[in-house]
């Protein structure tokens, strides 16, 4: 069985080459003004070691790749490097048979999309040597230097889509927040990713299946199994920087469910109040059109909250009426004195105000 082997050549080369290395120094050398890169031999570098692939050389301008992997099947070849991109090759031939956008950090569908997508990330790229198959072959994860993994779809036909983005844990205790993955490795069974977060100093471990069953939970019919996906995306926002959580927000602020709404509600009132004054002003903004739906509901429990994260934010000086929709019949509607209140007089005021609702209505 003959075995091929292939260089990528960018603005750096991977090859297989055999020389030996005597000890030697630069006055041994003459000077030259003789071009260094490509040559018919193959390619020089600035200090005039000849390096010579041992197979078909690929040509990817501008890209640099920094790493390379076969795919279990050996059918593909993908690389990537320092444009924003995957590149994927037949290893038989050396053709590049596409070149991948990376998928938006937005991006949390796990549905394989087009490679032409709208939104591409066109600030990602590979991380150190991040990139590795899933031991089925059947997705790609890519390390980016950004601070999350990009995750790609194989179909049966060897073309490879864009899927989705992991956010690795935030950095503490540095400028920078967005962690630096290094290396990727994936367990046999393709469950776990394992990846090497360069500023944390630390191996993060991800769950390559949790994210994507949550998400599918969001549009169960049930309302329980809808409640027990939002406990779920709110307990991952230590690993994905509330991604899958900010989309249960989203789809569940207004959902027909009170108890839905309600612990949705409850979930996010207690993340942004656990966070030092000075932070929540960022989650305020993230989630204003679900605070301000929130602030004019008419559920019990879910008005609860906001009168909670009213008073907390109140007592630590923030101007709590940039956060007043137009109006608020049920909160704070006829309601004097509310900094001071007592949460049962408060809840008094809330079932005092649907009294008079239901009366109206009959």
């Amino acid at each position: 069985m003959k075995r091929k082997i292939f260089v990528l050549s960018g603005t750096i080369t991977f090859a297989v080459i055999s020389f030996f290395v005597n000890r030697i120094f630069a006055g041994d050398f003459d000077a030259t003004v003789e071009t260094v890169g490509r040559t018919a031999n193959g390619f020089e570098t600035p200090v005039n070691q000849i390096v010579t692939p041992a197979g078909t050389q690929i040509e990817l301008p501008g890209m640099r790749p920094q790493a390379i992997t076969l795919s279990p099947d050996g059918k593909i070849l993908v690389t990537a490097g320092l444009t924003h991109e995957l590149v994927v090759v037949d290893p038989a031939t050396g053709k590049i048979l596409q070149r991948v956008a990376l998928p938006s950090d937005k991006m949390q569908d796990a549905k394989p999309v087009s490679s032409e997508i709208l939104n591409p990330d066109d600030k990602a790229q590979l991380s150190f040597t991040g990139l590795a198959f899933s031991p089925d072959g059947k997705k790609i994860y890519m390390a980016n230097v950004n601070g999350d993994v990009k995750v790609f779809n194989v179909g049966q036909d060897q073309k490879v889509s864009p899927l989705f983005s992991i956010a690795l844990p935030a950095v503490t205790g540095l400028s920078r927040t967005n962690e630096i993955p290094a290396g990727i490795a994936v367990s046999r069974d393709g469950k776990k990713i394992y990846v090497v977060g360069n500023l944390s100093n630390r191996l993060i471990e991800l769950d390559a299946e949790q994210k994507r069953i949550v998400i599918a939970l969001f549009d169960d019919p049930y309302w329980r199994v809808r409640f027990g996906a939002i406990e779920t995306a709110y307990m991952l926002v230590t690993v994905d920087r509330m991604e899958t959580f900010r989309q249960a927000v989203d789809r569940f602020c207004d959902d027909p469910n009170s108890r839905v709404r309600a612990l949705c509600a409850e979930d996010l009132v207690a993340y942004i109040l656990e966070r030092p004054p000075l932070l929540r002003e960022s989650y305020l903004q993230q989630f204003s059109r679900a605070i301000q739906v929130w602030l004019n509901d008419s559920d019990c429990w879910v008005l609860e909250h906001m009168f909670r994260l009213l008073r907390v934010l109140d007592r630590d000086g923030y101007d709590c009426t940039k956060l007043f929709p137009s109006s608020m019949p049920y909160l704070l509607d006829g309601l004097t004195g509310w900094k001071e209140l007592r949460r049962e007089t408060f809840l008094t005021h809330i079932e005092a105000r649907q009294r008079e609702r239901f009366t109206t209505a009959g």
